[in-house]
């Protein structure tokens, strides 16, 4: 208001754009478009260590007026593009294909093609919406209904991103991330060499004290049949003896008061569905409902010979578990051994039936009736385990004392396999239908497209999205 000169307004504006404020609110706005977070949201929520970088690239676009082609371009296929100098790593242009990596993502479904497939589908979708103010992801399971998109454009599109790697490993229970690291190859090359023996050491750490803990289970086991009516007879013990102690009623009858205790707690009615423990309730149940109680009796209920010989029931099971759970085991680490021989990544865990071995988890889980205990578990080790144990962890400490800094990374996307995309009827991906060749929607393309058919077809999406004759993008921005 003060500035009468002709250009007051162009200086408040230059002045305006010049602030670092400009960038960061502009950057914000971009951010919500592309459903920018710190953590995949969902079922695991998994951080996103590296988000911060994506961010910072959104704040300093907009900073220095990157022009919006280039901006576009460095979003869907920036690891792709060519780099100021052979050799160089293209640094900026990772960083920024995080727009397709910080998403939501369901890192735990357990149908993996599902999976993948729904990640897919959020790709499309944000690239869709963001940069064509268009719905695709509706026609994923049919036609539009609004917009002339038919199904097989939505697969198109997807085969794109369906060849694009996201996950650094999508089998195992939750699936994992992938991280682009901003170095050269043979860089992370050797890093990566190196953590894979600091994780074999740990894992060589980790044996020793799964088989003690093991050896401890298996001789608490052999004492079911005491602990578990022991702690039936206890929690019905008389009102008279209300005030008894659990330690000085373990005394007597040989028992540890710390597992009598945890059986206690593991045995009581839980608002988790344990279908193992259904003929323990109900046998329990039972024999609680056969006594007689009187306010001056001073003598336990005798637990009922179904108590003692449904504890050996479970006894028995628990070993049948027990020895299928270190058959696999020993079946994975000879496959360990032998893939890291070979120099080959190592193999996934065999997953045996989660239903069958929930009991068995349940009990030596940290708290289990069975686990060994809080503190100071190794006084119960073997002298052998113990001294091996100390040997292991200076080997592992040297070795981490010696590891090459962690490179920096970033969330991003790189390359994956080629898929040659089929259309899913009805979205489902185990229901495949006509081929979906690489390609743009017909409808802003035309009819008369070469489908991509080297790489994912991301650096040719950058450039369909680009082109000066595009109807939308521009228009969109």
């Amino acid at each position: 208001l003060a500035d009468r000169s002709p250009n007051a307004l162009a200086n408040v504006v230059d002045r305006l754009l010049a602030s670092p404020r400009y960038a960061e609110r502009w950057g914000r706005h971009w951010l919500d478009v592309v459903r920018y977070a710190d953590s995949a949201g969902a079922d695991e929520d998994i951080r996103y260590p590296y988000a911060y970088r994506y961010r910072d690239y959104i704040i300093e676009a907009f900073s220095k007026d990157l022009p919006y082609n280039e901006f576009i371009k460095q979003q869907v296929a920036g690891d792709l593009l060519p780099a100021e100098k052979p050799g160089d790593v293209i640094t900026t242009g990772i960083i920024a294909t995080g727009f397709f990596q910080v998403g939501p993502k369901l890192l735990a479904e357990q149908d993996k093609p599902k999976m993948v497939y729904d990640m897919v589908d959020e790709q499309v979708d944000v690239a869709t919406r963001a940069f064509l103010g268009l719905t695709v992801a509706c026609a994923r399971c049919h036609d539009h209904k609004f917009d002339p998109i038919p199904t097989r454009d939505y697969y198109s599109l997807a085969s794109i991103f369906a060849s694009t790697k996201s996950l650094a490993k999508v089998e195992g229970t939750v699936s994992q991330l992938y991280f682009a690291p901003l170095v050269t190859k043979e860089v992370a090359d050797r890093y990566n060499a190196h953590q894979e023996k600091v994780k074999a050491k740990q894992e060589d750490i980790d044996e020793v004290t799964g088989a003690e803990a093991d050896r401890h289970a298996a001789a608490l086991r052999a004492e079911m049949p005491k602990y578990l009516p022991a702690a039936w007879q206890y929690e019905n013990r008389p009102g008279s003896m209300a005030d008894l102690k659990l330690a000085d009623f373990a005394r007597p009858q040989n028992l540890d008061a710390v597992v009598l205790e945890r059986w206690i707690t593991y045995l009581k009615p839980s608002i988790d569905v344990r279908p193992h423990l259904k003929r323990w309730y109900e046998a329990t149940d039972t024999a609680t409902a056969a006594l007689s109680h009187s306010e001056t009796q001073q003598r336990l209920p005798e637990p009922p010979a179904t108590l003692v010989e449904l504890a050996r029931s479970f006894q028995e099971e628990l070993k049948t578990s027990a020895a299928e759970m270190n058959d696999a085991q020993q079946a994975h680490r000879k496959k360990v051994a032998e893939a890291r021989r070979l120099g080959m990544p190592p193999p996934e865990r065999i997953n045996l039936d989660v239903a069958k071995q929930r009991f068995l988890t349940d009990v030596t889980d940290k708290k289990g009736p069975l686990a060994l205990p809080e503190n100071e578990p190794e006084k119960l080790f073997s002298v052998e385990s113990q001294a091996k144990l100390t040997a292991l962890r200076q080997e592992f400490d040297a070795l981490k004392a010696a590891s090459p800094p962690e490179p920096p990374m970033a969330c991003a996307v790189t390359e994956g396999p080629s898929v040659q995309q089929k259309v899913f009827i009805r979205g489902n991906w185990a229901n495949p239908g006509e081929d979906a060749p690489k390609q743009f929607l017909r409808i802003i393309a035309g009819e008369q497209q070469t489908p991509v058919t080297q790489g994912s077809g991301r650096l040719e999406l950058a450039e369909w999205l680009t082109r000066p004759d595009h109807p939308l993008t521009s228009r969109v921005m």
